[in-house]
């Protein structure tokens, strides 16, 4: 596989992508099928030889922009960047790309130069007013889908309970959950209305951990009924609104000893689907993460 691969999504992406183009998923080959279950990135400001390398050989279902990869500096390049990938997925592949991006507002802003700089989530949590939330990823919705971004992964609606926290912190809305989960119900709100897709992030809840997941393999020792009460909260309270959901790189171990969330099929098929009930697109956090590639 290719080692640029970032994200792998479960095979619903598939059945999204096949209403959305009427069906062309069925004429496909079994190795252009696993090629629409990845998001990856390219190198370069315009839709290269790169670009065209990775829809045309490998069929991807997705192209995920980054500032160090992407540049993201001129809102009109970026459009033109997004409209010619679709152009390069239309003739090689006949459904559309996914284009997507993390912008989460505040400390994590992909799209910069040109656009609104929006608050981060523990700004608007300290206003007590979850109806900003909502105008906030209205906005940041729009900005998005006129360069040609339709799917924005986040909010983030973890639980930020563990002030060693490392890599959520102010990201998260609170440590509060049901303030994580009144914001993150807005969010979802104003991100739809704006016109992109939205994905919860980091599940089954990335909050209690004191390891950055990008450089390590984080381990929460909780039970099932620990993580119920707390980290899980504000995912079961929006399951039925989000579209997707990104799983994250920790092992909780009296959950699956062996595998993190990421890689856990009783996390995510057990947990997740069967007893939550959730329909939607299920994303990885990136492999490229040592979290995911370190112990695994």
């Amino acid at each position: 596989m290719y080692k640029f691969c970032l994200t792998i999504i479960t095979s619903l992406l598939i059945y999204i992508t096949c209403l959305v183009e009427g069906g062309e998923i069925d004429q496909m080959t079994l190795e252009e099928k696993i090629g629409q279950l990845f998001i990856t990135y390219f190198n370069g400001d315009y839709a290269n030889e790169h670009a065209e390398r990775l829809i045309k050989e490998t069929k991807i279902g997705g192209i995920i922009y980054y500032n160090l990869t992407n540049g993201l500096k001129d809102p009109s390049k970026i459009l033109k960047m997004s409209n010619d990938l679709q152009e390069l997925a239309k003739r090689y592949i006949g459904i559309p790309l996914f284009i997507s991006t993390d912008q989460e507002g505040g400390l994590v802003t992909r799209l910069l130069e040109g656009f609104t700089e929006f608050p981060g989530n523990a700004a608007l949590s300290r206003t007590n007013q979850p109806e900003l939330a909502y105008k906030s990823c209205y906005y940041m919705g729009k900005e998005l889908r006129v360069v040609g971004v339709n799917f924005n992964l986040a909010p983030v609606v973890d639980v930020n309970n563990n002030p060693l926290n490392p890599i959520i912190g102010i990201r998260a809305f609170s440590n509060n959950k049901y303030d994580v989960a009144a914001f993150g119900k807005k969010s979802i709100k104003g991100f739809k209305d704006g016109g992109v897709i939205s994905c919860l992030k980091h599940f089954p809840g990335h909050g209690d951990v004191s390891v950055d997941s990008h450089k390590a393999l984080p381990i929460v020792y909780k039970n099932y009924n620990e993580i119920e009460d707390l980290e899980l909260y504000p995912f079961i309270q929006l399951i039925k609104e989000a579209p997707a959901i990104m799983t994250a790189h920790i092992l909780f171990p009296q959950l699956d000893s062996k595998n993190c969330a990421t890689l856990s099929s009783f996390i995510l098929e057990k947990i997740l689907r069967e007893k939550l009930n959730f329909n939607g697109v299920l994303l990885t956090d990136s492999l490229t993460m040592q979290g995911v590639l370190k112990e695994h």
